[in-house]
């Protein structure tokens, strides 16, 4: 490394920064699209399981007399 000019080290290490950004930016998209993943899954679940308990007492509302 004691070779090279300083110009090409400076722009290796910014070259370096920059990749290291859009790693960072994409790690960061990745992180928000698993989570809100995660969320409309736990939103399906739990509207699923409201369903079930509103379908349910609908049933024994309508066979009391």
């Amino acid at each position: 490394m004691d070779n090279i000019p300083i110009e090409y080290r400076d722009r290796m290490l910014a070259e370096q920064t920059a990749m290291m950004e859009a790693l960072q930016f994409i790690a960061q998209l990745l992180i928000c699209f698993a989570l809100l993943v995660a969320l409309v899954i736990l939103i399906v679940n739990i509207s699923g399981i409201i369903w079930v308990r509103i379908s349910e007492k609908r049933p024994s509302e309508h066979c009391r007399p």
